[in-house]
């Protein structure tokens, strides 16, 4: 397996659980921001086919 691989699955995985965490409630506005970017749609929110084609 790649790097470019490894880091795609990486990322999707930590967009997984940004967006299972309720990350609205966390007083520090660093980590929720932090939280927020990740969380955020893109490339990870597709379907498992579409983000391997």
């Amino acid at each position: 397996m790649d790097e470019q691989t490894l880091k795609l699955k990486f990322e999707r995985s930590s967009w997984r659980k940004a967006v299972s965490f309720a990350w609205t409630r966390i007083p520090d506005p660093l980590a929720r921001r932090q939280l927020k970017l990740i969380a955020t749609k893109g490339r990870n929110s597709l379907t498992e086919d579409k983000f391997n084609e």
